[in-house]
């Protein structure tokens, strides 16, 4: 098991990577919309580094509002004197065992972001979690 404090510096660089929204022309006709989300994680290393990248996108049953998705990057820098032979292991269930490191508080800022552009248009906010997973019906 690879211990993080032991391979990565404290720091963590963040990007904003991408923001999506296209609005569509939809017409409602009083029916019930359900809202939910996708969340994927991808992972992708260089010599010195770990870059994880998460992606919220906001679904939409049986129509689509809009297209919304965000997405951040969390790159995880190795100590100078660490190597790391991607190649043996297995770097996408490091992370998914260790979202907690790799993710860190990031997702709060999707779910800020997401709240702030669906604000932008008179409506009440869509808050999703701060966290992985399914967002809960009625949220």
């Amino acid at each position: 098991m690879i211990k993080y404090s032991d391979k990565f510096l404290p720091d963590r660089q963040v990007f904003l990577k991408e923001i999506k929204f296209i609005r569509k022309d939809t017409e409602l006709n009083n029916s019930e919309v359900k809202v939910g989300m996708v969340d994927t994680i991808a992972v992708s290393t260089t010599e010195k580094s770990l870059d994880v990248e998460f992606k919220r996108q906001i679904k939409f049953d049986p129509v689509e509002l809009f297209d919304l998705s965000v997405s951040y990057v969390i790159r995880h820098r190795l100590k100078e004197q660490e190597k790391m032979d991607w190649n043996i292991i297995d770097v996408e269930k490091l992370v998914n065992e260790n979202k907690e490191k790799f993710l860190g508080d990031f997702m709060d800022s999707v779910s800020l972001l997401i709240s702030q552009i669906t604000a932008s248009f008179g409506g009440r906010p869509l808050i999703t979690p701060g966290r992985i997973g399914d967002m809960p019906e009625n949220e």
